[in-house]
């Protein structure tokens, strides 16, 4: 558990925000490439469209404001 200083997203930015390092050495977290998972935290501000058929993931903000 720590901070970092700045976590980005579909062009939000969200300022030292407190975050959970995967530091696991089974599962899912154990990959190198994996830091951690994103939560509620931060997908909140958004919705989320999921494309299963072309493999792809959209943040919509709620606000409607563009990047």
């Amino acid at each position: 558990i720590g901070k970092i200083g700045v976590f980005e997203l579909a062009g939000v930015r969200f300022e030292n925000p407190d975050v959970v390092f995967a530091t696991g050495a089974d599962g899912p977290f154990s990959d190198e490439y994996t830091a951690g998972n994103i939560g509620v935290g931060f997908l909140k501000s958004f919705r989320i469209l999921f494309d299963y058929q072309r493999a792809r993931v959209a943040f919509i903000r709620k606000d409607g404001a563009k990047p």
